[in-house]
């Protein structure tokens, strides 16, 4: 569709349309936890708002005249960096910097709300995470850290299957290439590496 989604270090989330300089909505108020990532879902129906309180607000429709998301997840972290939805608008995971470092999280949002998380992972336990990747074809996970390593996740089995050193500074950008099986990280030094192994 012809929008996209801003968010800003004051908080505010506003929504425009492509082409126009106008504002269609702003779905939320400045004065409230910087945002850190926004996300929509793969049909494009709905989108998550992740923020440095630990949240994730989740809205549905694009043309919508509500201000308030129709559902709030709170991670517990200390704040959220990344989130990703796997294959699904209900399934989503999270990653940021816990105290616990269970740093990476996935909810079921069918769940109710004291049993949605279905799952946590203990890692990066030097820093927390910093970006998220996902390979739909060979149901991996990638959390990238802020000291620079990448650990694999199979989401079959919600199991962390290893964690490498690959960078010297914190991750700040993964991708992931299903069709030619490479997983690029990029490291806040400017570093850009392509690994084959990492979906195979």
């Amino acid at each position: 569709m012809a929008y996209y989604l801003t968010g800003s270090i004051d908080g505010s989330v506003r929504m425009w349309e492509f082409g126009t300089q106008r504002v269609v909505s702003q779905q939320r108020s400045p004065g409230t936890p910087s945002i850190t990532e926004i996300r929509f879902t793969p049909q494009g129906n709905k989108y998550g708002v992740a923020d440095t309180s630990g949240k994730l607000h989740l809205w549905q429709g694009i043309h919508t005249s509500t201000k308030t998301p129709y559902k709030v997840l709170d991670s517990g972290m200390r704040q959220l960096s990344d989130f990703l939805f796997l294959g699904s608008s209900s399934l989503i995971v999270a990653g940021g910097d816990s105290h616990d470092n269970k740093n990476v999280i996935i909810w079921d949002t069918l769940l109710p709300n004291k049993r949605n998380i279905v799952k946590e992972y203990v890692c990066h336990e030097a820093g927390g995470t910093a970006v998220l990747a996902y390979s739909q074809l060979k149901q991996r996970m990638f959390s990238g850290g802020k000291r620079g390593d990448v650990c694999i996740f199979d989401v079959r089995q919600n199991a962390l299957i290893q964690c490498l050193p690959v960078h010297t500074a914190a991750i700040t950008c993964m991708a992931v290439s299903d069709l030619e099986g490479y997983l690029v990280t990029g490291s806040s030094e400017g570093e850009i590496k392509v690994r084959a192994c990492l979906v195979k």
